[in-house]
């Protein structure tokens, strides 16, 4: 399948996503979405503490799935109507639009990334670096359904 992919910058007022594993952020979004999906979740741990639930929340809000009240969007609403595969073929498209993880996919630069979450969202080195590492997870998770789903990604 073939996937054209349009980056573009985020809202920087939206804080940085935090979350590190996309499984359980999806599982918090089925949820909120009447468990369609439940039996795919069904063996990711959900044992955290608040402050890492609303760190989840965050990063589905940063990927506009849910909205200031913590409900799904129509965005997740629509993405939500497709089979499990498509889903996480839209999540693929929704993190790779964003292009601060757009880049980091086309050329694996670590102190590039940083140095442009440092700019883009006025973070110390500390910070910037810490929030790379969900750059990383998220794009190490990427590469998983783009090979699993056979997808054939352009610019």
């Amino acid at each position: 399948m073939k996937i054209k992919i349009v980056p573009k910058m985020n809202d920087t007022n939206e804080p940085f996503p935090q979350a590190n594993n996309i499984y359980l952020m999806l599982k918090f979004l089925d949820a909120k979405m009447n468990d369609k999906f439940i039996q795919n979740f069904q063996n990711i741990n959900t044992i955290i503490t608040e402050r890492q639930i609303s760190y989840y929340n965050a990063a589905l809000k940063y990927l506009s799935l849910l909205d200031d009240n913590l409900m799904p969007t129509k965005l997740a609403q629509h993405i939500w109507s497709f089979e499990y595969n498509y889903v996480l073929v839209n999540i693929v498209i929704l993190i790779l639009n964003n292009n601060i993880f757009s880049n980091y996919y086309r050329d694996r630069n670590e102190v590039a990334t940083t140095k442009e979450i440092m700019n883009n969202y006025n973070y110390s080195k500390v910070t910037a670096n810490r929030r790379f590492n969900t750059i990383y997870k998220w794009i190490n998770w990427c590469d998983l359904i783009v090979k699993e789903e056979s997808l054939k990604l352009f610019y």
